[in-house]
């Protein structure tokens, strides 16, 4: 093995036992990434900086700018007080309304901001009738990463890949060219949610 075969292992390591244990923030560690890569020669400081310039990059942030807004702005409460008034505290009935809501709004905005801005409303319900939140967040997650293989815009994998697929010199992909796959795994991943999750949470 070279030396920058070594050091470069050292740093993946590293940077997975940092992540693993959350010794330090995400962001921290993110930044330690880039700057060992750089400092090592690795990478030159613009092959290390590219990222931030990159389509798939400024899409992301643009979506946690827009799940930010919606929360300081109590945009949510409206949702809160729907799902709550259709649910009636029943926590199947509430399961059954996630499935519908959740997956269709990961659809256009990114799944990571959704849970962001859902479990939020899911805490609030659970506290006020009194049902355990853990039965109901992992579902809220899946549902919102059944959903991000619906659209082009629906995870960062997607937009990623279109954005690597362009750079390639291909056409990349259209907004709903997942969407026919994206809707089987999302029946098929919500039925199997709704009958089975409470029973193996």
């Amino acid at each position: 093995m070279t030396i920058d075969q070594v050091l470069y292992l050292t740093i993946l390591v590293s940077a997975s036992l940092l992540y693993a244990t959350h010794w330090l923030p995400f962001e921290v560690t993110a930044i330690l990434i880039i700057s060992s890569l750089t400092l090592t020669g690795i990478l030159t400081p613009k092959e290390a900086l590219s990222g931030f310039s990159s389509t798939a990059t400024l899409t992301v942030a643009a979506m946690f700018v827009l799940s930010g807004g919606l929360i300081r702005t109590g945009a949510l409460e409206r949702v809160t007080d729907s799902l709550a008034r259709f649910s009636r505290g029943n926590p199947r009935r509430l399961l059954l309304l996630l499935a519908l809501v959740v997956p269709l709004a990961s659809a256009f905005v990114n799944d990571t901001p959704v849970v962001v801005m859902m479990v939020p409303v899911v805490l609030s319900i659970s506290a006020h009738y009194k049902i355990r939140p853990s039965r109901l967040l992992l579902p809220l997650s899946y549902f919102a990463v059944l959903g991000g293989t619906l659209t082009l815009l629906g995870t960062a994998t997607n937009i990623l890949l279109d954005d690597l697929y362009r750079q390639a010199g291909g056409p990349g992909f259209g907004m709903f060219e997942f969407t026919p796959l994206g809707l089987i795994y999302t029946a098929a991943g919500g039925i199997f949610i709704y009958f089975f999750s409470q029973r193996l949470l």
